[in-house]
């Protein structure tokens, strides 16, 4: 049902280049190793997600932590801009996680204990990378290469 990593979808051919297309959210994309991450929370079962892969449920997540989106916005997110629909793998008819979906998700990793390993292991990938992703609002997040020490 979601679109494979990296690859468009065969709606995606009939779309202009452009539409959807945010070069800061592909950058913090290829910066991130998303197998790794999600083998975090890979021996977990969280509910509210079972017909979504748990990479699109993470990245959903990621999207939400870095644009300090409620769940009602981050649904809402999900529908409306195509940039984040492609960023975590849905193709552009494809139903998009319920606010309540996105909600159990991240209660479950944080009742199995998960939530913190993940950003951990993000961040420690981005520290590994020198680069940092800096938060804001759901128009401006981007990826900042941090100066050496």
């Amino acid at each position: 049902m979601t679109m494979p990593l990296g690859g468009p979808s065969f709606g995606d051919g009939t779309l202009p280049d452009r539409l959807g297309r945010n070069e800061n959210l592909e950058r913090i994309h290829a910066a991130i190793d998303w197998e790794r991450l999600v083998a975090v929370i890979a021996d977990a079962a969280p509910s509210g997600s079972q017909e979504y892969a748990p990479v699109v449920m993470v990245k959903a997540l990621m999207l939400q932590l870095w644009y300090a989106a409620s769940d009602e916005e981050m649904e809402e997110a999900l529908d409306d801009r195509m940039s984040f629909r492609r960023f975590v793998g849905l193709g552009p008819r494809e139903p998009t996680p319920s606010r309540s979906a996105i909600s159990r998700f991240r209660d479950d990793l944080s009742a199995q204990g998960l939530a913190g390993p993940l950003l951990a292991e993000l961040e420690r990938q981005l520290r590994s990378r020198g680069v940092v992703v800096m938060q804001g609002v759901l128009d401006d997040v981007m990826l900042i290469e941090q100066e050496e020490n």
